[in-house]
Formats: structure tokens, C-alpha cells, sequence
């Protein structure tokens, strides 16, 4: 028993050296390879009769097929790809390295047959050369891949995994995982939604209906569930996931084909599906040109404007040439990070930055002077609802009296318009941080009737991606098994992107 154990720990080494072989070994192998076909050529042109074949002219006609060969290989570097992850390109890179060689040949024994009336290499020797050596070098690196796989792979602990989709996107993302190298994956079905595909076999994985999703999870240990979809529909979408959660199955998407390097799938492209994509909303559509007209050539503040909703107000002004953008903010790393994506990937430079405080209203009066701000975007406060009952006195400091400095030096510097962003919390507030944004409102509202500056209020509900979204913590709860906390059964959460 321990001398089986043993060969077959070295058979895993060698096998695991094989699939990192040097190139120099790979060029070898390919060199003997076409040493090989040229004798069976000679053999089946000799009728298997050795005696026949005549050496001083195989000689020759070696030399000049295996130069050519060499250079091929050299040129086309067939002995580049890693053998244990043979695919299609590599497959089609033999074969035009070969067919490339082979025109080579040809136009040689054309040359040679204008000035001496007869064929250098025999046709039929370099046709019978070049199917043994196509087949031949494609069967050596597919028969290393699926010993590699069947022999080390084995030992590795397979993840079912059910892909839905089975056009091109389901092949690639079923090629990708049959060639990740960090762990094995094991395709037990794809499932489409095309029901007239169900019963067919693709690479050797039965296709099954949509319906029959619940009956294989049931009947399975399924680890994932991979959506290869190039469009699926939101609410077909949703009820996938949700039978998938049922059964306690993670749920991974192939992304948009842009997305992909080169044109490549990679196991790295896979990712987890987003909780925003279980949101069945429709997208509200702005009307850019009352907007422009509004924003155009205007200079805008936007307090809070280093945050995840304020930096989104930034990125959204860029697109209307507003003729300048003031970025106020308290927070000095992520202002220093904005200001380099509107450099950078923005390619916008009518901004000015300024690092303070609202509260201070000094400081926030001396922008004002400087700026003149036409608009004003406040988007600074403070949102966890946690963190501010904790320390209620710091919610009341910026939430109210930071909005009342900002408000009141609007009304004093004659802007056009402020715009405060507030929260679906500050609706019969049952918290501190809400009561302090329902003050807020009902301060500048009271300001509409008695200034020219136009008050508005926009309640935002968790913002997807913000800082102070619960989506983190959900995720992080779902990850770790649950529960999922929302505070009380009968709650209910309205999300936003």
C-alpha cells in the first residue's frame, strides 16, 4: 500500500512538472514530431517496405522539411502556450504555422520543378508529412492536458457548478472555469431558457429547461451558479437568484463582453451578482437639456463633495460645462482623490478645491466672497444613523447648524438655487439623525418665502454604493451565512443607485 501511495505521489510530480515544461522541451518534442511524420511518410510512400526507401535523397528532402519546420515553429512559437491549458487558439496556431510551412514547400518544389522538370519533394510525402505532423503534435498536447486533469485535478475537491446560458457566453464561461487554475470545477448542466434546447448535449453537459433549475439544485451538492446570459431579462433574472438563495447556492455573473480583456473570459472575470441587481426599478431618465440650460456656463458649490453622493453631483456637473465647480469639503485624502479623477479621467479643470468645515461659518463665508456661487449642491452631513445617536451633538452641529450657515450665506450672496440633499429618514423621523434633517427642511423652507434664492429638498433612501448605505452591511451579513438585520420585520427599505 505505502508503494502505491509513493508512485502515485511521484506520478502527481511529474504530472505537475509537465504542465510548467520548459519551451526548449516543448520545441524538442515538436522538432522529434516532425522527424516522425517524415518517416511515416517514406514508410506509406515504400508501401512499409524498408528496403525500398532510398537514404541519400531522404537526406536531403529531411533537411530542407525540418528547416522549414523549425522556422515555423521559431516564427509562430507553437511551443509558447503552457500544454496542460491547450485550447482552440492553440490548436489553430498549429495549424497555421503548418499550412504556412507547407505553402513554403510547395512554392519550393514549384521553383525546383520550372528549372528541372521534376518535383524535389514528392507531393504526396509532403501532404501524408503534414496531416501525421498535425495530428500528432495536436494529440500530444491534448492527451497531456486530460492526463494532467484526470490524474492531478482528481485531487483537487470539485465545486458543481450549473451555468444558465448555452450560447457562446455559456462555452466561454464553461471554458473558463474548466481551466482555472486556483481550484476544479465540475459542469453538472447548463440551463437555458430557450426550452427547445433542453435534452441536447453541449461538450458533454446535458442541457436542461429554466424550470428544471429547483430539481437540480435539490438533487445536487451545487456550489455555484454561473449566469452566462448576454441579456436576460430583470424579472427572469430575479427569480433565479431568489431560487438559488433558497437553496443556499452563491450566484456568480459573467460581466458585459466589453469588460473582458483582449476579448478573453477569465475565471477572474466571473464575479458574485450585486444586491442592487435583485432591484427591479426602472431607470429614471433626465432631461439633459433643461439641465444644461440651467447649469451651463454657472458656478456651482457642492458642500460635501468629497463623499460618495456628493462626488457622484461632481462627475454628473462635469458633462454640462459649468464654468466652474467649488469642492468643499472636510475630508482631506478623498477631496486630494477627487480632484485627481476629475484631472485625470475627467479631463476637467474649471474646479477650484476647498478644504473645510460647514460649521465653521467664518471659513464657509470667505468662499462664498470669493466664488460668487451661482448653485449650491449641500450634500454635507453626517448619515449613520448609529454613529449620530451616539454622538447626537455632532449630528446637530453639521446637520443643522452646517445647513443653516450654508443656507444663510445663499440667501445673503444672492445664488439662483440651493439644493439639499436630505433622506427618506427625515419622513416622521424616528431617530436622531433624521430629526436632525427634518429641522434642516423646515429651515430652508422657510427661507423660500422670505429670499430670491429657489430652496429645494431632494430625500435620497439608500444610496447604493454611498458610505452610508446598510447595502455594505447586508452584503456582509449574507457572506457570513446571516441573519440579515433590518431592524424589525415589518420595516421597509427603499434603496436607490
Amino acid at each position: 500500500m505505502v508503494a502505491l501511495v509513493s508512485q502515485g505521489m511521484n506520478r502527481m510530480r511529474i504530472l505537475q512538472k509537465i504542465s510548467y515544461t520548459p519551451r526548449w522541451i516543448i520545441f524538442i518534442l515538436d522538432v522529434c514530431l516532425s522527424l516522425f511524420s517524415i518517416g511515416v511518410a517514406c514508410l506509406v510512400l515504400a508501401n512499409f517496405q524498408i528496403d525500398k526507401i532510398v537514404l541519400e535523397p531522404l537526406i536531403k528532402i529531411m533537411f530542407i522539411v525540418v528547416g522549414v519546420r523549425m522556422v515555423g515553429f521559431i516564427l509562430g512559437k507553437t511551443y509558447s502556450g503552457i500544454i496542460r491549458y491547450t485550447g482552440t487558439e492553440d490548436v489553430l496556431r498549429i495549424f497555421y504555422v503548418l499550412t504556412a510551412g507547407e505553402l513554403v514547400l510547395l512554392l519550393f518544389n514549384a521553383g525546383f520543378f520550372i528549372f528541372d522538370q521534376t518535383f524535389f519533394i514528392p507531393l504526396g510525402f509532403l501532404l501524408i508529412e503534414y496531416m501525421v505532423l498535425m495530428c500528432t503534435m495536436t494529440i500530444l498536447r491534448l492527451f497531456v492536458k486530460i492526463t494532467f486533469s484526470q490524474y492531478v485535478d482528481a485531487e483537487k475537491v470539485k465545486k458543481n457548478v450549473i451555468i444558465c446560458g448555452s450560447d457562446e457566453y455559456g462555452m466561454m464561461a464553461k471554458h473558463a472555469l474548466d481551466n482555472a487554475v486556483d481550484a476544479s470545477y465540475n459542469i453538472i448542466a447548463f440551463v437555458d431558457m430557450n426550452d427547445k434546447k433542453a435534452g441536447k448535449v453541449l461538450e458533454g453537459v446535458k442541457i436542461y429547461k429554466s424550470s428544471a433549475l429547483s430539481y437540480l439544485l435539490k438533487r445536487n451538492d451545487v456550489d455555484k451558479v454561473v449566469i452566462a446570459k448576454k441579456l436576460l431579462a430583470q424579472d427572469k433574472k430575479r427569480r433565479l437568484i431568489e431560487t438559488c438563495l433558497k437553496y443556499n447556492v452563491s450566484v456568480l455573473e459573467v460581466p458585459q463582453f466589453e469588460s473582458w480583456i483582449n476579448g478573453e473570459l477569465n475565471i477572474k472575470h466571473i464575479k458574485n451578482i450585486k444586491i442592487e441587481d435583485l432591484l427591479d426599478r426602472g431607470v429614471i431618465e433626465l432631461d439633459d437639456q433643461a439641465l444644461r440650460k440651467q447649469l451651463l456656463n454657472k458656478t456651482i458649490l457642492v458642500t460635501g463633495a468629497a463623499g460618495s453622493i456628493g462626488s457622484e453631483i461632481v462627475r454628473q456637473l462635469t458633462r454640462f460645462k459649468p464654468a466652474r465647480i467649488i469642492l468643499l469639503d472636510e475630508a482631506e485624502s478623498p477631496l486630494y482623490d477627487i480632484q485627481l479623477e476629475l484631472s485625470e479621467k475627467f479631463r476637467f479643470n474649471d474646479f477650484s478645491v476647498e478644504m473645510a468645515d460647514v460649521r465653521d461659518y467664518d471659513r464657509t463665508e470667505g468662499i462664498f466672497v470669493r466664488y460668487r456661487p451661482d448653485i449650491v449642491y449641500h450634500a454635507a452631513a453626517y448619515k449613520h444613523v448609529p454613529m449620530v445617536e451616539l454622538l447626537p451633538l455632532e449630528g446637530i452641529k453639521t446637520n443643522v447648524f452646517g445647513t443653516k450657515n450654508v443656507a444663510d450665506l445663499a440667501v445673503k450672496y444672492g445664488c439662483d438655487k440651493f439644493v439639499m440633499i436630505s433622506t427618506d429618514k427625515a419622513v416622521n423621523p424616528t431617530n436622531v439623525m433624521g430629526c436632525t434633517k427634518r429641522i434642516a427642511e423646515i429651515y430652508i423652507q422657510s427661507l423660500n418665502a422670505q429670499s430670491k434664492t429657489c430652496f429645494v429638498t431632494t430625500r435620497f433612501g439608500n444610496v447604493l454604493g454611498s458610505n452610508g448605505s446598510v447595502i455594505p452591511r447586508f452584503t456582509k451579513q449574507i457572506e457570513e451565512g446571516g441573519p440579515v438585520t433590518v431592524t424589525h420585520p415589518d420595516i421597509t427599505r427603499f434603496f436607490m443607485t
